[in-house]
């Protein structure tokens, strides 16, 4: 087939059924190899999706937690002026309902 002019043989067509099957064993490897690739760097990404997101949420949690702990604390204190409040109010009933001699 120098000229493309002569007539295929069944060698020439074997010949191109052979590099044909050939490529394509080729193509396939390599676009399982990309398709292996890909995964591999999907993957990568989702672990590092993932670890930004839980940072944030603990990064959040922690905050709020603080937060939950300074209004535990001023509820405790309120709590506590409150009491003192009512123990004072209750001295002043004493006293006027039930005065020294």
């Amino acid at each position: 087939m120098d000229n493309g002019q002569k007539p295929a043989t069944k060698q020439d067509v074997a010949d191109v059924e052979k590099r044909i099957k050939r490529d394509l064993a080729d193509l396939e490897k390599r676009m399982a190899a990309e398709m292996k690739q890909g995964f591999a760097e999907m993957r990568e990404f989702v672990t590092d999706t993932e670890t930004k997101l839980l940072t944030a949420f603990y990064s959040f949690a922690d905050a709020d937690q603080k937060h939950l702990s300074q209004l535990d604390r001023a509820a405790a204190s309120v709590g506590e002026r409150l009491n003192t409040c009512e123990r004072r109010i209750m001295e002043i009933e004493k006293r006027l309902n039930f005065p020294s001699a």
